[in-house]
């Protein structure tokens, strides 16, 4: 698993230190890519095209275009930086609902889309 946001030109992955990371490696058990297994800092950032290094078996790509019509220049570099099979495992999630939602309420609601996400 890994949880990435396109940022201008680099991509964010972030860590099990990062509060929304936690809850996919420490409270879900989720494997943590090698990549980042480093929780010295909440996030690392990389290039696009060293995406492929990270090697998740799923990628939850946070977004703010989820509600427009387009996705940024970003996000279409890091849908074309996977192969076939690994596009079939990105899963776009709100950035804003994931970032900022705190408490249980908030923790569940990403829970239940994980499951989703994961189990559909």
């Amino acid at each position: 698993m890994a949880l990435i946001r396109p940022l201008d030109s680099l991509v964010r992955v972030h860590s099990a230190s990062h509060r929304t990371g936690a809850v996919l490696y420490h409270d879900l058990g989720l494997p943590v890519p090698l990549f980042v297994a480093d929780t010295s800092d909440t996030a690392y950032h990389i290039s696009v095209d060293r995406l492929p290094a990270v090697h998740a078996s799923h990628y939850f790509l946070l977004s703010h275009e989820l509600m427009q019509e387009g996705i940024s220049a970003t996000e279409q570099r890091v849908w074309g930086m996977l192969d076939t099979v690994e596009r079939q495992h990105i899963h776009s999630v709100d950035a804003a609902t994931w970032i900022g939602c705190y408490g249980p309420t908030g923790i569940n609601g990403i829970v239940d889309q994980i499951a989703q996400a994961l189990l559909a």
